[in-house]
């Protein structure tokens, strides 16, 4: 490839990401930390530093972005992991503790997994803000069943009612 070309692919990238970054001006929760190129084993990357609700992610994009996904990672105890393995880890730990079939698995049903180039940054940010929420409805009915069954002195019909609402 001569020089020309990537120059030029490099500016058609940098375009791309630029466009893509101005629509997170439009969210409150959101907060752009910083972002950083690199050039990892001779792979450029363009690293993404974000603030969903107060929690650190990392958005690693390869030079070839929007032709291949971004890596997404979550901070999690000074460590970055990855975030849709995290996710799924959560996704399986609730569904061992509570029904939720009504939820799709965040492992198959994800943005990353049915990417297409049409995606944009902000559509990855609001996958996340949706399975944040999930996280916590998840949370919320599990730790309710918990209170419910410690304090199972309801009649089986208050009980079903509030497994339900659940």
């Amino acid at each position: 490839m001569n020089n020309h070309c990537c120059l030029k692919c490099h500016h058609k990238f940098k375009k791309r990401i630029n466009n893509d970054i101005k629509l997170f001006d439009n969210y409150n929760n959101l907060i752009l930390d910083k972002i950083q190129e690199k050039n990892v084993d001779k792979i450029y990357f363009l690293f993404i530093y974000l603030k969903i609700n107060k929690r650190k992610y990392l958005f690693k994009l390869k030079y070839d972005y929007p032709l291949s996904p971004p890596k997404i990672l979550i901070k999690i105890d000074n460590l970055y992991v990855d975030y849709y393995q995290h996710i799924f880890k959560l996704y399986t730990f609730y569904n061992n503790k509570i029904n939720i079939d009504d939820v799709a698995c965040p492992c198959c049903f994800n943005l990353l997994c049915n990417y297409n180039l049409t995606y944009k940054l902000i559509h990855f940010v609001d996958e996340i803000l949706n399975y944040n929420d999930l996280i916590i409805r998840l949370n919320n009915k599990y730790i309710g069943l918990l209170l419910l069954n410690k304090k199972n002195n309801l009649n089986d019909n208050i009980n079903n009612y509030i497994i339900e609402y659940l």
